[in-house]
């Protein structure tokens, strides 16, 4: 090796100095993460009437009031779907209940268990009947 190559630059003793706060102390932000397609559509806000009034409803809404009027007509597919909802409600439910009755939850513990029912709600049951 030549002497040039084994010659490296020294580091600027200007740039950081000891005990000085850093110029960004919060860091780079995380950002929001990107909802799948179907989760953006199913937020979306929709105008509906019901009871002859109109109402905005998200898409997610709408689409359960939808499938109940089909089920109450006789769909039996809407009916079927709408069960099995309605019981991923429940045991959702019963596990938020059980687990309030066993272990007080913090602040933080709120938080998480709301994150989770949100993901649970929000993602599209691959069991659920078609």
């Amino acid at each position: 090796m030549t002497d040039e190559r084994k010659k490296r630059r020294q580091p600027n003793k200007g740039s950081f100095k000891k005990g000085q706060p850093s110029a960004n102390p919060k860091g780079r932000g995380k950002g929001k993460k990107p909802k799948n397609a179907i989760t953006q559509a199913l937020d979306q806000p929709v105008y509906v009437t019901l009871d002859g009034k109109r109402k905005k409803l998200t898409a997610r809404e709408a689409a359960a009031y939808r499938m109940a009027a089909d089920a109450v007509k006789g769909d039996k597919a809407a009916f079927k779907m709408l069960m099995a909802m309605e019981s991923a409600a429940r045991d959702v439910q019963a596990a938020e209940t059980a687990l309030a009755a066993n272990y007080p939850p913090n602040e933080d513990d709120l938080k998480t268990i709301e994150g989770i029912c949100h993901r649970i709600r929000s993602t599209p049951s691959s069991d659920a009947p078609q």
